[in-house]
């Protein structure tokens, strides 16, 4: 791994906030986003990370060329996104650390926005931002209330068709929990980042790691807040996307919500009656319906069910707040706004 330091940049000096952009061959994707990352952390006097995830298109040398105030910094080989966040995340010299995708464009006051919360209130972990599509504004992502359904959980939609799966976003004029930070666009506690872990390997190569992260500190007891106000502009096809294809990712999404239920529900309830047996029950009935797709992806999470073990152990010991509580208070702090 080698690193370019930003010419003239204070070495060891801490700042507020340091924002890290992952990257894998998002040449194009950086010319389009990064100039308003730059903005933005410019607002704040942050430093700007790269972490180039080992690109083979011309990622390295565009960045140098037309961003020399950023500190670039290489991976020899290709070791997914939770790796180039943790990179980042090490590298960094704020208190405070801003995950931005590479397919992401901040609004200019946005880490403002995400920042200020954090001097008042040591036990928050974590505020995220409000995402909507770049080509025409409508909503992309927005308050988390999660429940759950055939044994996952499901988060409620925005203005969706069913009302018991619905909730409105004009409703949300003040920060509000929500159950995770999207790692793409929020602001974290970097001491407890790294205290945590940061992003577990287990959800590789994308996917439910960020879910998977806030969902374990809000288990120690820690928050995670949505801040209306912070607002990114993201690109409808990101890298991902162009990277494993629709299909593939749809299969890695359920893949990693059978890790997140096997690592991370320790109350007998959520457990048994609120994830295993229904996903039992779906089990026995999917073949039914032809829906083969379930078998293949069940069958390629089954081999980490003895890393998911461990991991459950852990939580169990250490949590100090239960599944239960947690999809409560999210709940009722968005019943509760006017």
């Amino acid at each position: 791994m080698t690193e370019r330091e930003e010419s003239g940049s204070a070495s060891g000096e801490a700042l507020g906030l340091s924002v890290i952009v992952p990257n894998y061959n998002g040449r194009e994707i950086l010319e389009r986003c990064l100039p308003d990352t730059l903005q933005a952390a410019e607002a704040v006097s942050a430093e700007v990370i790269v972490v180039d995830d080992a690109s083979r298109d011309e990622s390295i040398a565009f960045v140098e060329a037309t961003f020399p105030a950023v500190r670039l910094i290489r991976h020899d080989e290709n070791r997914g996104f939770g790796e180039a966040c943790r990179t980042g995340v090490e590298a960094a010299r704020g208190e405070l650390v801003a995950l931005v995708n590479s397919d992401v464009q901040p609004e200019p006051e946005c880490f403002q926005h995400l920042m200020a919360p954090f001097a008042d209130e040591p036990r928050l972990f974590a505020v995220a931002a409000v995402s909507v599509y770049a080509d025409d504004g409508e909503l992309y992502e927005h308050l988390k209330i999660p429940y759950l359904k055939h044994g996952h959980f499901r988060l409620k939609r925005a203005d969706g068709r069913r009302p018991e799966t619905a909730f409105d976003p004009s409703r949300v004029t003040q920060r509000v929990p929500t159950f995770f930070a999207t790692g793409g666009h929020a602001v974290y506690r970097r001491d407890l980042f790294r205290e945590l872990g940061g992003f577990d390997p287990l959800y590789r190569p994308a996917y439910l790691e960020d879910v998977d992260l806030s969902y374990r500190a809000w288990k120690r007891g820690y928050r995670v807040e949505l801040e209306p106000l912070a607002v990114v502009r993201h690109e409808r096809k990101g890298s991902l996307s162009a990277r494993y294809g629709d299909r593939a990712l749809e299969r890695l999404v359920f893949r990693n919500r059978l890790l997140f239920s096997w690592c991370n529900f320790t109350d007998p309830v959520f457990r048994w009656r609120r994830h295993l047996l229904p996903l039992m029950g779906r089990f026995l009935t999917r073949v039914l319906a032809g829906d083969l797709e379930f078998y293949r992806v069940l069958f390629s999470a089954l081999p980490h069910l003895g890393e998911c073990r461990v991991r459950r152990r852990r939580e169990r010991r250490d949590a100090v707040v239960g599944d239960a509580e947690i999809f409560a208070l999210i709940q009722n702090a968005y019943d509760a706004l006017p």
